[in-house]
């Protein structure tokens, strides 16, 4: 375990610098990412970080000491789900054949993470929750030499929103924002002395990110590659991950869940309706139903007659919608199509106690 005995900020102090662990105390989902640089290696060799969920492996990436003496970088980034009492830790692992250490150096040793949701709250103000991770379940999937693949994530953990397809292994968020997405590949058995191994990210089939390492030694060892982007989404962008050797014959990876995944989450999305929507959706209110009087610990009722499946729905206290002194209760509650959230009571100037 990676004693990290010092923090540069710890919201909510859910990081605990003696035991080392981080007990988001809450549940939901967590993004979460670690880096460690080794020092002094003898050997060359493929170095590991982990992150353990309550003792066991969740994620795991790899670094490699081209050189003797070398001062390899193994990164890892994941997305998880926890319960009020889940912990993680950050873990290394090395084959030098004697101990070794880490730099310790705060820009390349260290292990962060935010919440995403919490308690079934999005956290970031404006966004609307989109979050997933898939990965391969352990199946391996063969990769053409010299070619690009879409790695096929077949098996998902989570998916709030429905955005990640399995079928095409595609994430189509649909809701215009910005977006954390991470990824990684586990090949297995390379032997070459000169081949190029790499990981991407596109974006409607173009790359936006990239990690990629050549020119390995001739000895069998198998890599992890991982990758991160912050990109932006329109409406109708979609995203894949892409593996690449040029080993002179077709591997595998291997797709082990911790070490072959997809997952990404929004930083920020929002749904704002157009200005004759929310007109259409205000006057039509006022024509369908108008204001009503509900006793203490009673019920009403509303049936529109929009001529849609739409409806947006406003509750006042100390007057009516009209009304200068009126307070919005509640609001901009909707099903089908028309996207509001609470775009009606601010583009009105109403007050929200709720």
């Amino acid at each position: 375990v990676v004693q990290c005995t010092h923090t540069d900020f710890n919201e909510g102090s859910k990081f605990d610098t003696s035991t080392y662990k981080f007990t988001p105390g809450v549940a939901g989902r967590y993004a979460l990412h670690a880096s460690a640089q080794f020092k002094d290696l003898t050997e060359q060799l493929t170095v590991q970080v982990l992150i353990y969920k309550n003792g066991a492996v969740v994620a795991e990436g790899s670094g490699h000491d081209r050189f003797q003496s070398d001062y390899p970088i193994a990164t890892v980034s994941t997305i998880v789900e926890a319960d009020t009492d889940d912990y993680f830790q950050m873990y290394v692992l090395q084959g030098d054949g004697q101990a070794r250490g880490l730099t310790g150096a705060v820009t390349k040793t260290y292990f962060e993470g935010h919440g995403i949701a919490a308690g079934g709250t999005t956290v970031y103000t404006g966004a609307q929750e989109i979050a997933f991770r898939a990965h391969r379940n352990g199946v391996v999937q063969a990769i053409t030499d010299e070619t690009n693949t879409v790695v096929a994530f077949t098996t998902e953990d989570f998916d709030v929103g429905g955005k990640f397809n399995t079928s095409d292994y595609r994430f189509t968020p649909a809701v215009a924002g910005r977006y954390q997405l991470n990824a990684s590949i586990d090949f297995d058995d390379l032997t070459s002395t000169a081949e190029d191994i790499a990981i991407y990210i596109r974006k409607n089939g173009s790359i936006v990110a990239t990690n990629y390492v050549d020119d390995r030694p001739g000895v069998a060892y198998d890599p992890i590659l991982d990758i991160s982007a912050l990109v932006e989404a329109d409406t109708n962008d979609y995203f894949d991950v892409v593996a690449f050797h040029s080993h002179g014959s077709n591997r595998n990876i291997k797709g082990n869940a911790v070490s072959c995944y997809f997952e990404g989450h929004a930083i920020a999305s929002q749904v704002v309706p157009a200005a004759d929507a929310v007109a259409k959706y205000t006057a039509a209110w006022a024509v369908s139903h108008g204001s009503v009087t509900v006793a203490n610990g009673s019920t009403h009722t509303i049936t529109h007659n929009l001529g849609t499946t739409d409806v947006i729905v406003a509750v006042y206290v100390n007057g009516s919608a009209s009304d200068s002194g009126a307070r919005l209760l509640h609001g901009a509650e909707y099903t089908g199509g028309v996207d509001g959230g609470g775009a009606t009571s601010e583009a009105e100037g109403y007050d929200m106690l709720h």
